[in-house]
């Protein structure tokens, strides 16, 4: 077994500033492209709804609507970029309730089979549908259903089973 001294750990940190900084831009692009998107759909609405005050459409009222539905997703991703940048550049530390990547990784390992109650390992009946033969099938730990279609991993039929949010879903299966 190989021992580290200083000079090596030192030099495997410094690897890691280029990353972390191509994450800060990564994440700034990121901010800006949904800022421009926000934009967009405001933009989209002004438009849309000085032509509807003329001429009330369906049409347009729908698409004032979408964008409205939009610019809220929008700034919700934007709000969780600034986040992730401020951990990333060390202005805030990560909240403990936080999921990282390896609760994510320990949570797509758990048994899709053990969360619905299989036997069979390849292929059994769908809990998403009244299913009257095996339809569910499932490899590598990811299923799909022939009969209705629904595809998954571990931690989204934990959700869709218990009506849980991802990280609920992900914090259960990690511990698990």
């Amino acid at each position: 077994m190989k021992t580290f001294n200083h000079k090596d750990l030192d030099d495997w940190a410094s690897g890691l500033e280029p990353q972390k900084d191509n994450r800060i831009v990564f994440l700034t692009d990121e901010m800006n492209y949904y800022r421009e998107r926000t934009l967009s759909a405001i933009q989209n609405i002004r438009r849309n709804d000085s032509w509807n005050k003329d001429n009330p459409n369906y049409w347009y009222t729908n698409a004032i609507e979408r964008n409205e539905v939009d610019i809220e997703a929008f700034q919700k991703k934007i709000k969780g970029l600034e986040y992730q940048l401020a951990v990333e550049k060390g202005e805030v530390k990560a909240r403990p309730q936080d999921i990282t990547p390896e609760m994510i990784e320990q949570a797509k390992l758990y048994p899709i089979r053990e969360l619905i109650h299989s036997t069979n390992d390849v292929i059994t009946r769908c809990p998403f549908h009244n299913d009257n033969r095996a339809s569910l099938n499932i490899q590598n730990n990811f299923a799909f259903c022939h009969g209705c279609g629904w595809t998954g991993d571990t931690i989204k039929i934990y959700q869709t089973i218990h009506s849980a949010t991802f990280p609920e879903a992900v914090k259960y299966l990690s511990k698990m």
